[in-house]
């Protein structure tokens, strides 16, 4: 009549104060079922997967992009790609049989001979000697091959929150999300490859901004063929036509129509821990983040810039509102 036990479960020391770096330590090195059920690419969990374990094991929110940070800059986290972390762990002590120590003394003494120094190849070292420029910087970074950029990388490009914390480390500037945004989507260098990444579109590298007399005139030929107000977003809330100037507008215009016709569901809406790109979507914080735009009623929403982050945001919305689907649609794009 024995019966089974839990063994192995995740059971975090809750009766000491609580400490960021001490759960995320703790949740690492955990092997039990719930938390390899969140262990992604190389083992390794993921800031949004963090947000998640936090708030159900210690019953503390912790935004992913504060968490991102913190994993960024400490040396006890590393990165293995796809935005996922694990333990830095040390070099683990290996011990040699009385052979194996007489073998290692002689390529030790074989090493001492080579007076050659190990070569810190390919090694991220940016141009800080001229005046700072963000997309110098962004270009700088993502033509790197370099091994501490390379484990940024996801689906081939850098995701702008990466970007970010990597031209805060390597340039000691501080940038917001928004401006590296703006630079990303209106540069025609860059190019977006999926889950808010960008790379370098390296067939345009080299190539000078100076358009033909014939390029020019196309460009002027089309301009006039578009009526300003094909150039904007259209939406149709409650059955009025509503124009928005691009997608994080269009996303206000939503969210604002959803406070005045659901105003209790809208305020606790950051509970439902809706995520774009591994960070939250709606956040309550006191002084405006960047990549944010406060709504009226205190909350900020992200910026986005696509058709398929307003489609995907606007039916979360919908969904936790119990907004029918014929009072918010997007009518052009």
């Amino acid at each position: 009549n024995t019966q089974p036990k839990e063994e192995n479960k995740f059971t975090p020391d809750t009766g000491k104060p609580f400490d960021l770096k001490d759960a995320l330590i703790e949740i690492l090195s955990s092997d039990s079922p719930e938390i390899k059920e969140y262990r992604e690419y190389k083992n390794g969990i993921s800031p949004s997967s963090f947000v998640k374990l936090i708030e159900k094991y210690y019953k503390k929110k912790i935004y992913g992009y504060d968490i991102l940070k913190f994993l960024f800059a400490e040396k006890d986290f590393k990165s293995v790609g796809h935005g996922c972390y694990v333990l830095n762990k040390p070099d683990e002590q290996i011990s040699y049989t009385a052979d194996e120590n007489e073998e290692q003394a002689e390529m030790s003494s074989e090493k001492l001979q080579d007076n050659t120094q190990p070569k810190e190849e390919n090694k991220f070292t940016p141009d800080t000697g001229k005046p700072f420029n963000l997309k110098d910087a962004l270009i700088e970074i993502l033509s790197s091959d370099s091994p501490e950029i390379k484990e940024y990388m996801e689906k081939g490009g850098i995701s702008i929150n990466s970007l970010v914390l990597l031209i805060d480390k390597y340039y000691n500037r501080k940038v917001f999300v928004s401006a590296v945004s703006r630079i990303l989507i209106n540069e025609k260098i860059f190019k977006f490859v999926g889950n808010c990444c960008y790379a370098l579109d390296k067939s345009l590298l080299g190539r000078t901004d100076e358009k033909t007399e014939s390029e020019i005139t196309e460009q002027i030929q089309e301009q006039a063929e578009i009526s300003p107000e094909t150039r904007h977003i259209v939406l149709q809330i409650n059955g009025n036509t509503v124009r928005a100037y691009d997608y994080s507008d269009a996303l206000n215009k939503v969210c604002e129509f959803a406070i005045n016709c659901k105003p209790f569901e809208m305020a606790n809406i950051t509970r439902q821990y809706i995520s774009l790109n591994e960070y939250d979507v709606f956040c309550r914080h006191a002084e405006l983040i960047g990549g944010y735009n406060r709504l009226s009623n205190g909350l900020q929403v992200t910026k986005i810039g696509n058709i398929s982050d307003l489609q995907k945001i606007t039916n979360e919305i919908k969904k936790y509102c119990q907004i029918d689907d014929d009072m918010i649609k997007i009518i052009s794009k």
